[in-house]
């Protein structure tokens, strides 16, 4: 029903309004920032992609993108950051990017049972 994608959406919201705030003290930029975080590069990338999990369920089609490609920039083509930007073309018409994107994402997960975990 309508009720529970009411909560989904409420629930998604609060997942992508923590990863932005861990992003940003990630950056030395939020509350608590003051303490040196021990692996920068791990946390930025597992905030992008929390926050593009979030986004996509939203359906924010573009920020996905955004978030996926500056979290390969960080920790190279990850599967979970290939198939997230791919699902995202996909909705933004770009069948021929996601195609590549999948392609990639089968490629690093060779051997592998699921794409995604």
């Amino acid at each position: 029903g309508e009720g529970n994608n009411e909560g989904a959406v409420e629930q998604y919201s609060s997942a992508l309004d923590t990863a932005e705030a861990a992003i940003l003290q990630a950056h030395g930029k939020g509350e608590g920032s003051s303490k040196p975080v021990k692996d920068l590069e791990a946390l930025r990338l597992a905030c992008l992609l929390n926050r593009a999990m979030a986004r996509l369920r939203l359906g924010k089609w573009q920020e996905v993108v955004s978030d996926t490609t500056r979290a390969m920039a960080l920790g190279g083509e990850t599967p979970k950051a290939l198939y997230r930007r791919a699902t995202a073309l996909i909705s933004l018409n770009e069948e021929s990017a996601a195609l590549t994107d999948l392609r990639a994402a089968n490629k690093a997960v060779k051997g592998e049972d699921k794409l995604i975990g």
